[in-house]
């Protein structure tokens, strides 16, 4: 976990805990209301530092949406094996994970795995026909490749 990552729930618990030993010096008589009423400033200021810090890192943790222009801001993104499966695809229209097996030779869990990542990508569109998965590039994908 980054650094980043460790702020939130640091401040968090820094604050609650001092809430908590807050409620604890209550009931000591040494303790006035003015120090009181600061300790507890304080701890809610730290509480409300860490749940914000929390939610700050949670979104850097999201996606970035890529724009893409054309086919080198598609490439640098997949290897070899990717850009091959991609090319084919745009270039048959619509393959079956059985006939990508049989013309690419890459085994049923290779394809597979690189279909779900062009998926996940945004790149091509998996459905179901009956019982075989088929696999297509998106049109606006298509458009950019084959230009």
């Amino acid at each position: 976990m980054r650094a980043q990552g460790l702020l939130g729930p640091i401040f968090f618990f820094i604050g609650s805990f001092l809430v908590a030993s807050g409620i604890g010096l209550l009931t000591l008589p040494s303790v006035t209301e003015y120090s009181m009423r600061h300790l507890v400033l304080v701890a809610l200021i730290l509480v409300l530092v860490g749940i914000t810090v929390m939610i700050m890192s949670a979104f850097s943790l999201l996606p970035r949406l890529i724009v893409v222009q054309s086919k080198e801001d598609i490439y640098q993104f997949l290897n070899e094996n990717e850009r091959m499966l991609l090319e084919l695809l745009v270039e048959r229209g619509e393959l079956s994970h059985a006939d990508i097996m049989k013309i690419t030779g890459f085994s049923r869990a290779k394809v597979s795995r690189i279909l779900k990542k062009l998926e996940h990508m945004r790149l091509i569109i998996q459905v179901r026909q009956g019982k075989k998965k088929v696999a297509r590039v998106r049109k606006e994908v298509a458009r950019v490749l084959k230009s």
